[in-house]
């Protein structure tokens, strides 16, 4: 009945309270983009933001230069009159996570999603789903899959993307790759905050150069504030195009798996993967060089079983794909994958044990302090009208340590930690048909 009158324009259409007008009432949005020389990809990014089906005077955007060399603020400023709401702010500091909380704090949006300078937004209507779903599931971060499958990649590119989503080259508790809609731990892909988390848990930590995204979200995930994961928000990225671009990719990412399980002390066995296998084939082959008894048969077997691992993945994927040209890539892709975490991994910690070792602390960095000094004695006191402890030092006492690897001693008395916050009660948005976009000529 409803589509037959909706197609004879003659017929008159019933008055209904479930047909109204679309939504007006859209709240700001925060687009937080860190970059440093992202020529290549920043206009189509910022063209892909400008093509949301959102009020465009809603959308806050904010490029966090790193002192760009390429002409990447000269781009972004021929946008400054299509885009009501966009600044530029300069990251002296360098690295994404200044360059995230300097946009964070440029923006006064109750929703922040943070977008990189070299991603392909698939989806008019990210931001309207963002928001949805925000109210929608009440969660405090949403959670979007990061595939590394973008179009005009080339066949290298293709190649890392396989390797880094096959489970050879991920971890498989990571939701960058689900397809999944759900609730979720938000350590390994969360993306989208509300406001009060930054206000709530603080910014991103800057000791971070990778990471840093991981180490939020794990706070987030402690708070117990609610993560939501949603295919709908789905953004994809560019994989790196040579050897040296993804070598220094994943040692930056050793570099920073290795910090965060020295700021959280929190150790697994994927973490230790691929720091273990490094650590092995250079014992091994230290050996196998020096004649030891047995070494050299034992190395032998390890590289072929690597060997193998490596050249029967390439084949499946090949197969899988029906592209014998992976099979040239591929067994190179996955060495420079572990090898790079790895090593990243170990130097780091190696840096920090011989920081530890100059300025004499606890040699273990995963190892929690505990302080052993007995508090000298006092003499006795007439007893006081209370005992609790000012608010003043128990806010001390509660501090997070983000600055230092070495944890504080614990206070004799502290408050428990406040609950998590509740969602804001808001009014359930009525139910609007969704508006479409305009028709255009043809795909992109």
């Amino acid at each position: 009945m409803t589509n037959e009158t909706s197609e004879n324009p003659q017929k008159p259409q019933a008055s209904s309270g479930a047909i109204s007008a679309p939504r007006t009432d859209w709240p700001d949005v925060a687009v937080v983009m860190p970059v440093r020389n992202e020529s290549r990809f920043i206009e189509d990014t910022l063209n892909q933001i400008l093509e949301q089906d959102y009020p465009t005077d809603k959308i806050q955007v904010v490029v966090a230069d790193g002192h760009s060399t390429d002409g990447t603020v000269d781009i972004v400023n021929t946008f400054q009159d299509r885009l009501p709401q966009l600044k530029v702010v300069i990251n002296n500091v360098g690295g994404p996570g200044p360059g995230r909380n300097q946009g964070i704090q440029n923006t006064t949006a109750p929703y922040i999603i943070v977008i990189d300078g070299h991603v392909h937004i698939p989806s008019k209507t990210l931001l309207r789903d963002m928001v949805e779903t925000f109210e929608r599931t009440r969660a405090y971060c949403l959670c979007r899959p990061q595939p590394l499958n973008p179009p005009g990649i080339n066949l290298f590119q293709e190649a890392v993307a396989l390797a880094r989503g096959s489970i050879l080259g991920h971890n498989p508790d990571s939701d960058i790759y689900s397809n999944v809609e759900k609730e979720t731990d938000p350590t390994s892909s969360g993306a989208m905050w509300r406001r009060e988390v930054f206000e709530r848990l603080g910014y991103f930590d800057e000791n971070f150069d990778a990471c840093e995204d991981v180490d939020l979200n794990y706070r987030v995930k402690l708070s117990g504030m609610k993560a939501w994961l949603s295919p709908k928000l789905r953004v994809y990225y560019y994989p790196r195009d040579s050897v040296g671009s993804l070598w220094r990719q994943m040692f930056r990412y050793g570099v920073g798996r290795f910090r965060f399980s020295r700021k959280h002390k929190r150790l697994s066995l994927m973490q230790l993967l691929a720091p273990i296998g490094v650590v092995g084939f250079v014992i091994f082959g230290l050996a196998s060089i020096l004649g030891a008894d047995g070494s050299q048969e034992f190395t032998a077997s390890m590289v072929t079983l690597y060997l193998l691992l490596i050249f029967g993945a390439s084949a499946l994927i090949s197969l899988q794909k029906k592209q014998f040209a992976y099979m040239f890539s591929l067994p190179v892709i996955f060495p420079v994958i572990h090898f790079g975490l790895g090593t990243g991994f170990l130097v780091e910690l190696f840096h920090d044990i011989r920081h530890r070792q100059k300025s004499g602390q606890q040699l273990n960095p995963f190892k929690e302090t505990v302080a052993t000094e007995e508090a000298p004695a006092k003499e006795p006191t007439a007893p006081t009208m209370s005992t609790t402890p000012t608010s003043q030092t128990v806010d001390k006492a509660q501090e997070t340590d983000t600055g230092s690897s070495t944890p504080a001693a614990k206070p004799q008395a502290q408050q428990p930690p406040p609950p998590p916050p509740k969602p804001p009660d808001m009014p359930k948005p009525p139910s609007y048909p969704t508006p479409q976009p305009p028709p255009t000529d043809g795909a992109k």
